[in-house]
């Protein structure tokens, strides 16, 4: 049996049976890193200066065309003064995630 990324036992099998949905992650991320901007009166540009990453790469995040590393994450978050985990974190009063899907 192959293990991919597409298989059922790779790892968007293993995070399907979790109910995980990648898109809804980088959504959610996107909105925060916008939110956390709006309330500490940070332009876009301004942040992704201060957490000393490509605003091409900062803007492909946020339009969802990439996915953000670690590293880009927690860099994001110590230039809004928030812990990383923060980024990931659902808004308050949204389930975690979703029901599973029944066939």
């Amino acid at each position: 049996m192959a293990i991919g990324p597409n298989s059922r036992t790779g790892w968007r099998g293993r995070l399907q049976s979790r109910s995980v949905d990648i898109e809804e992650i980088r959504a959610r991320v996107a909105k925060r890193i916008r939110d956390l901007c709006a309330r500490r009166k940070l332009s876009l540009n301004q942040l992704a200066d201060r957490a000393e990453v490509t605003r091409s790469l900062f803007y492909d995040v946020l339009g969802g065309k990439r996915a953000a590393t670690t590293d880009t994450l927690t860099k994001l978050a110590i230039a809004l003064g928030v812990d990383p985990m923060e980024l990931l974190r659902a808004p308050r009063g949204q389930a975690k995630t979703k029901p599973a899907k029944t066939s």
